[in-house]
């Protein structure tokens, strides 16, 4: 096998028009745009720093989308990994896509309350608290 026929079998794959090929694309995608708009959000906080960049895609981002590339090229040679790669699409897209609308679109645009919820109950229960010494002393 030489060099032309692996081409030709990458370009095959990705170019395929199957199903897989478009969650696979999909799942990317939300990849992509999470590292985007990391580095976006740390550019903005002051703390990007370019000699970091590779690290983060080598740790942080590569063992999710070779991982997915793998699994999405054997479940084209193989029916029986479809369902495996259908779950690991779902989970990498979720926890992507939760990173980028949860964490860094509100930091960034500046969205929702800077207030975390542990703090908003701890507020409230200390508003009950007074408010039930006060009818307490009554």
């Amino acid at each position: 096998m030489d060099l032309s026929t692996i081409i030709n079998m990458l370009v095959g794959f990705f170019s395929s028009n199957s199903t897989i090929i478009n969650g696979l694309y999909v799942s990317l995608g939300f990849i992509i745009t999470d590292t985007i708009f990391g580095y976006l959000l740390a550019y903005k906080e002051g703390v990007f720093d370019w000699s970091k960049a590779p690290q983060a895609l080598a740790t942080n981002i590569a063992p999710y989308m070779g991982g997915l590339i793998l699994l999405a090229f054997l479940s084209l040679i193989s029916s029986e990994l479809e369902s495996v790669f259908w779950v690991a699409t779902a989970g990498v897209s979720v926890k992507f896509g939760k990173e980028i609308i949860m964490e860094k679109v509100k930091k960034l645009f500046n969205l929702g309350d800077s207030v975390s919820y542990e703090n908003q109950i701890t507020e409230l229960k200390a508003t009950i608290e007074k408010l039930q010494s006060d009818s307490t002393v009554k």
